[in-house]
């Protein structure tokens, strides 16, 4: 009887730790250092770390450093995560439409890369999609969570954070406030 109690309490408390760690891993909600909006703002001197980059569907790699140059959005995404599934149709349709004023690339840690393909392809996402190529890497832009979108200006600053999902219309609100385009 005390060892079946036991058992339970402990089963218990392993299930309220995989569903913390995965709130957190994969949240719609704002982090603990951003503002009601899901935003942060980010440091003077916060600028883009040169992370090596692969692209999704192969080819050189790159660093996230050498694609500044214009006003860029960088998404962190997984294919685990709803969130990110959510929002990618709508991270394409605002990149079509403000075309090559504002540069976007999404990033991901996935390991297996077969399921982050699927989804690139069930999206319809044409913008850059990269694996970062260490995982450790990633947390050099310091996510809270997943999706988390940066908003870099064109010298490589990262002018804001947002954890959590973007709609369409809220992209579009924070390139035109950020980068001044309508």
């Amino acid at each position: 009887m005390v060892r079946s109690r036991v058992a339970r309490l402990t089963a218990a408390a392993l299930c309220l730790l995989v569903l913390g760690v995965a709130s957190v891993a994969c949240s719609d909600a704002t982090d603990e250092g951003a503002t009601t909006d899901g935003t942060a703002d980010a440091a003077d001197d916060d600028t883009l770390p040169a992370i090596e980059l692969v692209p999704l569907e192969g080819g050189e790699t790159t660093t996230l450093d050498r694609l500044v140059g214009t006003p860029l959005v960088v998404n962190l995404w997984a294919s685990w995560c709803a969130p990110c599934r959510r929002e990618m149709p709508d991270f394409e349709a605002v990149h079509q439409q403000v075309g090559e004023q504002v540069a976007f690339v999404g990033l991901t840690d996935d390991p297996d890369l077969g399921p982050a393909r699927e989804l690139a392809a069930s999206t319809g996402v044409t913008y850059p999609l990269y694996q970062v190529t260490e995982a450790g890497d990633l947390r050099e832009l310091e996510p809270s969570g997943l999706p988390m979108t940066l908003f870099v200006d064109a010298e490589g600053r990262i002018v804001e954070r947002h954890a959590g999902a973007l709609t369409a219309a809220e992209l579009n609100e924070k390139i035109g406030s950020l980068y001044g385009l309508s």
